[in-house]
């Protein structure tokens, strides 16, 4: 651990910290990694106790296994992590729970202890995953889709940056025996086996940030003291963020207290719902069909909403020149190291910043849903688009979601709320349809991404509805 001064619990008169680790473990395919787990935590200095929780007996030496699954789900297992904490919350000094393939070494407990010494109650350090290339290089498998840095976060406690990340799931949270009693004790820690905004195995994971009112926060200023290595890879090739680029991120999350980097965000993208679907990704190419919609001939392409800059650049390399209005100003600096240009990350600014400037076509990749006004934000944007301009707007396709929850394919049924009560419009096709209709756009289509079960017509089961406009062509 960088310079950090943590607690020595090994040495001297007093007795070694007593640490008991929880290990979910079904079936034997990470029984490797799990062997590499077992190692480290019993080379510790510490008094470490290993307890297995598993669906059947493993036959491990040395370490403990409780059997059985807390609800027929073979996903509860991790839930098993619960009771075991609770018949033994008075016996041990720091609690760790973990998956079967995520390495936990001594540094990273010691940068815990340091952590929890200086952080309020309120708050607790957690930790991310990061999985190596063939070439060495790491890559951060916890950085992808809709989880983002919360750009009003930071604060400075102890001397160092804190900052919030939106991923809770980190495969692996640890609790001091004082902060596991105030969430057994606030009634909040004993939650049964569910599903919620993730799935069941990562809801066990990540209760102590989600339920019990603690924030789970980075340590900005020594980020590399908080990963951990995933030893399958599982994601390497679908899922993360180079490490290098994830540290150029919360660098420039740290500049936001001196006011070098703005705070502002273009909209909520974290919908008030258990239901994390609705939410805004931050990463990703969009679903095929949508950058098609884009008509070859618009030489320039205003982005309304943009994330990492994926999409842009693959407009670009399009040959389109793109100008982006990002979500936020951290974001924002992963599309311009991409070579796109930014506006600030709010509309009224973007607007005026661009108001001598033209555009041939817009791109809002599931963004108009975030206003509370998406037919006024469209008459607002059309004054910056040529005459006979282009909106391509998508948006999840309610019919689908509606036909998947028909037959059970839908944990959650779609929000019925309204703007008001979860932060975004559930809006059918025709909403959209009609937003771009009553902000002055005429010829609108519909078309909507590839169908998920192929030869069904793709209005129907396709995830995405696609609507194109030509903007300012009617009143």
């Amino acid at each position: 651990m960088t310079d950090a001064q943590p607690r020595d619990d090994s040495v001297g008169d007093a007795a070694p910290m007593r640490v008991l680790v929880a290990i979910a473990y079904y079936g034997t395919a990470n029984r490797e990694y799990l062997l590499q787990l077992l190692d480290a935590y019993q080379a510790m200095t510490y008094d470490v106790d290993i307890v297995i929780l598993t669906e059947a007996a493993k036959g491990l030496d040395g370490v403990e296994e409780i059997i059985g699954l807390p609800i027929e789900d073979p996903y509860s297992l991790p839930f098993a992590h619960k009771q075991l904490f609770l018949d033994r919350r008075d016996d041990y000094d720091l609690f760790i729970y973990s998956e079967d393939d995520t390495l936990v070494g001594q540094d990273a407990i010691e940068a815990f202890l340091w952590a929890t010494d200086m952080l309020p109650d309120d708050k607790i350090a957690g930790f991310l995953r990061t999985e190596e290339s063939p070439d060495g290089s790491l890559r951060c498998s916890s950085v992808h889709n809709h989880f983002h840095w919360t750009p009003d976060s930071v604060s400075s406690i102890g001397g160092e940056l804190w900052g919030h990340f939106s991923n809770p799931h980190g495969a692996v949270f640890m609790l001091t025996r004082e902060q596991l009693a105030r969430q057994i004790d606030g009634g909040c820690f004993d939650r049964p086996a569910r599903l919620g905004r993730y799935s069941m195995r990562v809801t066990a994971a990540t209760d102590p940030y989600t339920q019990c009112g603690a924030e789970k926060v980075l340590c900005l200023s020594r980020m590399d003291d908080f990963l951990l290595p995933h030893l399958s890879n599982r994601y390497l090739n679908t899922l993360g963020l180079s490490l290098e680029e994830f540290l150029r991120q919360a660098e420039r999350l740290g500049e936001t207290v001196t006011g070098d980097v703005d705070t502002r965000r273009l909209f909520h993208p974290t919908v008030d719902l258990d239901d994390n679907r609705w939410d805004k990704r931050f990463y990703g190419a969009p679903r095929d069909g949508v950058l098609d919609a884009v008509p070859r001939r618009a030489t320039r392409v205003l982005s309304l909403g943009m994330g990492s800059g994926d999409a842009e650049a693959q407009l670009m390399e399009r040959g389109h020149e793109v100008v982006g209005i990002p979500l936020d100003d951290i974001i924002a600096g992963l599309a311009q190291s991409r070579g796109i240009e930014t506006t600030a990350p709010d509309l009224d600014d973007a607007i005026a910043a661009l108001s001598d400037r033209r555009f041939d076509a817009v791109l809002a990749i599931n963004t108009l849903p975030f206003f509370e006004r998406p037919v006024d934000v469209v008459k607002r944007l059309a004054a910056l688009v040529e005459p006979g301009g282009t909106i391509v707007a998508t948006a999840p396709n309610t019919r689908n979601l509606r036909i998947r929850a028909r037959f059970g394919k839908n944990p959650q049924p779609i929000p019925s709320d309204g703007f008001a009560g979860v932060g975004v419009h559930p809006a059918s096709p025709g909403d959209v349809k009609r937003w771009l209709r009553d902000a002055g756009c005429a010829a609108v289509q519909l078309r909507f991404t590839e169908s998920s079960r192929p030869p069904a017509p793709a209005a129907l089961l396709g995830a995405d509805v696609i609507a194109t406009a030509t903007m300012g062509s009617s009143s």
